[in-house]
């Protein structure tokens, strides 16, 4: 593995950060009306008419996504070679969102 100094890391803004986030949690399968509330942002997805009829806390949901986001990232931190790590999601994404809804479903699946 090659080893990255401080030289090598751009500088970067905590909107970083949150673009990552959103975009990680979008790639393990969290349906964007979560990674929204995870974000706290009242735009979008929570909008207009939902924004003022949905009261819904999403406080189970969120922290659903956000263990499967550190579920994620650890699993990054762990890997050393490529292919050391095995997938901790093979195939459906973080373990658990599928049965409660979390998942984006594509296709009708």
């Amino acid at each position: 593995m090659t080893e990255i100094t401080r030289d090598d890391i751009q500088p970067g803004r905590v909107h970083d950060i949150r673009r990552t986030v959103a975009s990680g949690m979008a790639r393990l399968g969290i349906n964007i009306a979560t990674i929204e509330k995870c974000l706290n942002h009242v735009s979008g997805t929570v909008a207009g008419v939902v924004g003022v009829y949905q009261h819904h806390d999403f406080a189970t949901e969120k922290r659903m996504a956000w263990d499967a986001w550190e579920a994620h990232v650890m699993w990054l931190a762990q890997g050393t070679e490529a292919g050391d790590n095995p997938d901790p999601f093979p195939g459906a994404g973080p373990i658990g969102l599928q049965q409660t809804g979390l998942r984006q479903t594509r296709g009708g699946s």
